[in-house]
């Protein structure tokens, strides 16, 4: 499409041959060449539609942290993004379409900022408890496995006869979880 607006711009073409030769519509052709306030680079990069309310800055932010809490094991409901899309619209001044009564964004934006960011999905949660999560690093992993061979040699039992009596049958978790925001594709969605 650049070269087919340079080719009419420069006289080097006319609208039906450039149409044929760089196999554009001729109408949309039309309408670049006659709009000169802009470079043919500039025309083809522009999209059709309403802008997004928050820019692309903001909502680049806005995913990142979306992954952040993610990853520490707080995922983000639905409700929290559009919440948040209207609190970053209020503190940065930037106008808005969102609902004033309710202090928080649409649906309708919430699905457009999925469509903008096909890497983030609506995932149903499993969860852990905080101790699990915590608990969970390769230090103590490496003294667990340190005190257990030395218990295994005192004892030289079989392994058959070792048996698990650590669960007491409470559960620290929580039942009913939400669904929270995660990367798509991303193998266990947790949450605490």
């Amino acid at each position: 499409m650049v070269l087919a607006i340079k080719a009419v711009r420069t006289h080097v073409m006319g609208y039906k041959t450039a149409a044929k030769h760089f196999q554009v519509p001729k109408g949309t052709l039309e309408r670049y060449v006659k709009n000169i306030n802009f470079s043919p680079e500039e025309l083809v990069r522009t999209t059709l539609g309403r802008k997004p309310a928050l820019g692309k800055a903001i909502e680049d932010e806005l995913v990142r942290y979306c992954f952040d809490m993610d990853n520490r094991f707080f995922g983000l409901r639905r409700s929290d993004v559009k919440r948040m899309a209207f609190e970053l619209a209020i503190a940065n001044n930037i106008q808005h379409p969102f609902s004033q009564e309710k202090g928080v964004a649409g649906n309708k934006w919430l699905r457009g900022f999925f469509k903008r960011n096909p890497q983030l999905s609506v995932r149903s949660p499993q969860g852990m408890s905080n101790a699990r999560i915590r608990g969970f690093n390769q230090e103590s992993v490496a003294s667990f496995f340190d005190l257990y061979e030395k218990e295994l040699s005192k004892i030289n039992f079989a392994p058959q006869r070792l048996f698990n009596v650590d669960e007491t049958g409470i559960s620290v978790v929580q039942h009913k979880r939400s669904k929270v925001i995660s990367a798509k594709g991303k193998k266990q969605v947790r949450v605490t």
